[in-house]
């Protein structure tokens, strides 16, 4: 079995080594502009891949696993858009990210969802895709998501569809999604006129 689950635990890093922080507890929230850019936040917890996978095998962080990861908070806090990068132990960061973009482009820090424009003038808004491969490997080690999702489209925009929990109505002019699994695929599609 630990066999099994250094295997697991090297294909992992080896996929997720780019953006090795997976979202924990969150709150994100996207705000579309009439232009079709939009403000992205985050704020609430990610985890390290790396270190949360040492964690769950049963070894302990070095004093130089954490300056490596204090480290890494201090870089990610350097970076567009972040307002605070804390490690606050057990592999765990605390993240604020406030970022305006472009469709298509994506944040410096961490991407939940991303905004893009198809040729036919689309808008979807979704989480960028995870294999089914990838998404065993996160339960295997006990990566859990518990949060909420929340668009604002202007007025005028068209919605060709979605799968929010919530609508607009009168005390709010959000979608909202609530985010409870790793393969939540919180989607909404929209044209802006």
């Amino acid at each position: 079995m630990r066999k099994l689950f250094s295997v697991v635990a090297a294909n992992l890093v080896v996929l997720l080594l780019a953006g090795y922080l997976v979202p924990e507890k969150l709150t994100v929230s996207v705000l579309v502009k009439r232009d079709g850019t939009y403000t992205y936040r985050y704020e609430g917890t990610a985890m390290s891949v790396p270190a949360t996978i040492r964690l769950k095998e049963g070894s302990r962080l070095s004093p130089s696993d954490l300056q490596v990861l204090k480290q890494d908070a201090a870089r990610m806090a350097d970076r567009p858009g972040v307002r605070k990068a804390i490690y606050v132990g057990e592999g765990r960061y605390e993240l604020s990210i406030e970022q305006d973009l472009q469709p298509g482009q994506p944040s410096d820090a961490l991407n939940f969802v991303m905004v893009k424009r198809d040729k036919e003038g689309v808008f979807t808004i979704a989480p960028a895709p995870i294999s089914k491969k990838d998404l065993d490997a996160l339960r295997q080690f006990g990566f859990k998501v518990d949060g909420t999702l929340e668009v604002r489209l202007p007025a005028y925009a068209e919605v060709v569809d979605h799968n929010a929990h919530d609508e607009p109505g009168f005390f709010s002019k959000a979608y909202r999604w609530k985010i409870g699994a790793m393969d939540a695929a919180p989607t909404i599609r929209y044209k802006l006129h």
